[in-house]
């Protein structure tokens, strides 16, 4: 579907089956951030390499920080634990 003269891509995920995998992202602020939101998604360790150390990659790791996630930069490469008990709600959003 172009949108603004780009194409717009999707993946869906069909099934009660767990996915895995990796895929390169160039390692910028406009890759990484909207990674590191989804990383809340997943259950576990989230890993991303070639992250930016920029103010808003780290502004994020402490958003995540006070939703339950424990984050992690060792150089460029960023680790985030997942350790929530509780399903979030919009009051932990806003």
């Amino acid at each position: 579907m172009p949108v603004g003269g780009d194409c717009l891509a999707f993946i869906e995920i069909h099934g009660p089956c767990r996915i895995q995998g990796g895929l390169t992202v160039q390692g910028s602020k406009n890759a990484v951030l909207p990674i590191m939101a989804a990383s809340v998604l997943n259950r576990g360790i989230t890993v991303l390499e070639n992250v930016p150390r920029i103010q808003d990659v780290f502004c994020m790791m402490g958003i995540l920080d006070s939703l339950g996630c424990r984050c992690a930069l060792h150089g460029n490469r960023l680790e985030i634990l997942h350790l929530f008990r509780q399903k979030l709600s919009s009051s932990h959003i806003l």
